[in-house]
């Protein structure tokens, strides 16, 4: 996927799909984004880290990219957890809407990129159990049009 806003990243060796977002994120390129990630979880045997650097001042549409995450990788079951690097309050806001439409967290945040390595290198996505991952999608219906 080709994109100046959103970079993916697929780091096979690690479990990893790391993604970078520019100071002002396209939808569309969000969307594309989240639909390559789906592509290749859909190809894979195994789970994985979705690395999310949010360090920049990141501009983005919340209710585009929890709908592109939503019906996207989400609640995949080969997505281990989500890491999102940075507090920023806007990815804080998108992970409270995926946790309230789900009732499930798959989120663990750090303040570096460092932090965030270490934490790979010490956990497997392996370790993390199938019980979380569910098909959310009968939930659309209902729940995006409130």
């Amino acid at each position: 996927m080709r994109s100046d806003t959103v970079k993916l990243e697929f780091i096979p060796q690690q479990q990893v799909i790391k993604v970078t977002l520019a100071e002002h994120v396209l939808h569309s390129d969000m969307q594309r984004a989240m639909s390559s990630i789906l592509v290749y979880l859909e190809e894979s045997h195994d789970k994985h880290f979705i690395v999310v650097d949010m360090t920049e001042n990141n501009v983005l549409s919340v209710q585009a990219t929890v709908s592109s995450a939503f019906f996207g990788p989400y609640g995949h079951p080969n997505v281990a957890q989500w890491l999102i690097i940075g507090h920023h309050p806007i990815g804080k806001r998108i992970s409270r809407q995926l946790i309230g439409w789900t009732g499930e967290s798959c989120f663990t945040w750090f303040d570096d990129t460092a932090s965030c390595l270490k934490y790979i290198l010490i956990h497997k996505p392996a370790d993390f159990p199938d019980s979380l991952r569910r098909d959310y999608k009968h939930l659309a219906s209902t729940t995006l049009d409130a």
